[in-house]
């Protein structure tokens, strides 16, 4: 299983990062003993930067302020679209984690109905699981949407079903 955890760092994310990072941290601990379980871990604002890609999970070290950087506009679509096309050929089940707390705001190049499509493309391959956790009411076509208030984003991985 390879996860994708493709974190918002835009503006607004700024006073919550120390419960973001606290909770990634703790999701990758609960993974740990997996066998053959892989994550990348992806920061996106305007831009997309992995923080790790595709590494075993026993090789991913603990997650700090250092690695979250360039914040500034939300470019959902294009990252949630650049993650699927680059993995999409790849084997294995996918299971792909969305947390942002607000829409897209800068995309240049993929509007959210292609989006939508390349979305709902992945899950019916039977490799992709998407879930998407927010704060919005606009939501992706998704396997699972999950709301979430903004103060409690240090639980939102907790509460996930891996």
């Amino acid at each position: 299983m390879h996860f994708i955890v493709l974190i918002d760092t835009s503006y607004s994310m700024i006073p919550n990062i120390d419960k973001l990072i606290f909770s990634v941290n703790s999701f990758v601990t609960t993974l740990i003993n997996r066998p053959e379980t892989y994550i990348s871990i992806v920061c996106f604002s305007k831009n997309m930067k992995y923080i790790c890609k595709g590494l075993e999970i026993g090789q991913v070290g603990i997650l700090n302020k250092s690695h979250f950087t360039g914040f500034s506009s939300t470019a959902l679509y294009d990252s949630v679209c650049t993650i699927l096309t680059e993995w999409q050929n790849s084997p294995g089940k996918h299971k792909l984690f969305i947390i942002t707390d607000g829409d897209d705001n800068d995309s240049r190049i993929y509007t959210k109905e292609q989006t939508d499509v390349l979305c709902k493309s992945a899950i019916s391959s039977g490799n992709w699981d998407i879930v998407h956790c927010h704060t919005e009411i606009s939501e992706l076509s998704v396997s699972k949407s999950v709301v979430y208030e903004v103060e409690d984003i240090s639980n939102i991985m907790n509460n996930l079903v891996i």
